[in-house]
């Protein structure tokens, strides 16, 4: 076993705690509380295990009463607009003719949406959601990790953590969870 190992991943894990917003998830949770008021939908979406994060999240969502449609959710969908339309078009598709200003866009991602791999570049499904919500005058929230790339870029709220794949996507549950409370605790004022 690597003590120095386990060590700095804690640190790690300290630091990120310290450098999280309390300015940005207070916001994030105005967004979601005036969203569930307003009678508006809640859209997440992730990839990869953003989209594990994304559908935990939706679930602790929906248990406090919020309209929530979590769009990595059925594989049916996914592979039908994947194969007819490119894995790009899969949140977007499923936004068209329903999000509203009323609404908001949640986005989990590690790079979000910068960098590249085999099959191109990475998260640009999560990008077109954005944009398409910001054209609907609808909200969107970003948890990412890294420099938060182009989700940072375009949405109303970015909440950054972690500058590695398992901090970022261990700091999406942790900030779904933080939210859950707070959530909680405005629904009673």
């Amino acid at each position: 076993m690597n003590d120095e190992l386990i060590k700095n991943y804690l640190d790690d894990v300290k630091k990120i705690a310290d450098s999280i917003s309390f300015a940005d998830v207070k916001k994030a949770v105005e967004i979601i509380y005036d969203t569930k008021v307003q009678g508006g939908m809640v859209y997440i979406c992730g990839n990869g295990g953003s989209a594990s994060n994304a559908s935990h999240f939706a679930c602790d969502l929906l248990n406090l009463g919020c309209s929530v449609l979590c769009l990595n959710d059925n594989p049916a969908v996914i592979t039908g607009t994947t194969n007819d339309d490119g894995f790009g078009e899969l949140y977007i598709k499923q936004m068209m003719k329903r999000a509203t200003k009323y609404d908001v866009l949640i986005c989990l991602s590690v790079h979000g949406g910068n960098g590249q791999d085999k099959a191109g570049a990475w998260s640009q499904n999560l990008v077109k959601a954005i944009n398409y919500m910001n054209t609907q005058g609808g909200k969107s929230i970003g948890l990412v990790g890294y420099d938060g790339g182009m989700v940072k870029k375009l949405a109303t709220i970015t909440i950054l953590a972690g500058d590695s794949t398992p901090q970022a996507e261990s700091w999406q549950v942790h900030i779904e969870h933080l939210i859950c409370e707070l959530l909680k605790e405005r629904a009673k004022k």
